[in-house]
């Protein structure tokens, strides 16, 4: 694989900064970003030349997406990975994984 596309959940503060790191990599393509929040979701799209979408699982159909970022509140990282998992998607989560420790398991 020459060039891994990835999506991000989540755009607040540290879901741009995955964005601008992302955009950078030789070897990485931001092909997707969502959010609850329409217009951050379509500015970002936009800077980033990404397909926008309002929720993680829109966002994870979308096609020849290998991996996402996933950079929501933390009491939302379990449901998205669970999510990004049943896709079979690659996932880098900010910490932590989870807020309790069954939600972790």
């Amino acid at each position: 694989m020459d060039e891994l596309n990835i999506g991000v959940i989540g755009l607040g503060a540290i879901g741009q900064k995955h964005c601008s790191a992302l955009a950078v990599l030789e070897r990485a393509n931001l092909c997707a970003v969502a959010d609850v929040d329409a217009n951050v979701v379509a500015t970002t799209a936009a800077q980033y030349k990404a397909a926008p979408y309002a929720n993680a699982e829109e966002l994870l159909k979308h096609p020849g997406l290998d991996a996402v970022v996933i950079a929501t509140p933390d009491h939302l990282h379990r449901e998205a990975c669970v999510l990004a998992a049943q896709h079979g998607k690659h996932i880098l989560v900010e910490k932590p994984l989870a807020t309790t420790i069954d939600d972790s398991q």
